[in-house]
């Protein structure tokens, strides 16, 4: 079997689709978070999990989705 990689993007340097600002995006992290959740790396998305949430979010402009 094939093992597929997925190329890392670098969220630090990469804009934001729909701003177009650099170092707003930051992965969303879903489940309940813990007390130690770091808000600083991480956005806390909703408690339930599902097939159909985004990866990554913008904390300057709101937006949500996928940087494939």
């Amino acid at each position: 079997m094939i093992e597929q990689r997925r190329k890392r993007v670098r969220l630090a340097t990469t804009s934001c689709p729909q701003c177009s600002e650099i170092g707003g995006l930051k992965k969303i992290i879903f489940g309940m978070p813990s007390a130690d959740f770091d808000h600083e790396r991480f956005i806390a998305g909703e408690c339930l999990v599902s097939e159909v949430n985004p990866e990554v979010g913008c904390v300057k402009c709101g937006w949500e989705g996928s940087l494939k």
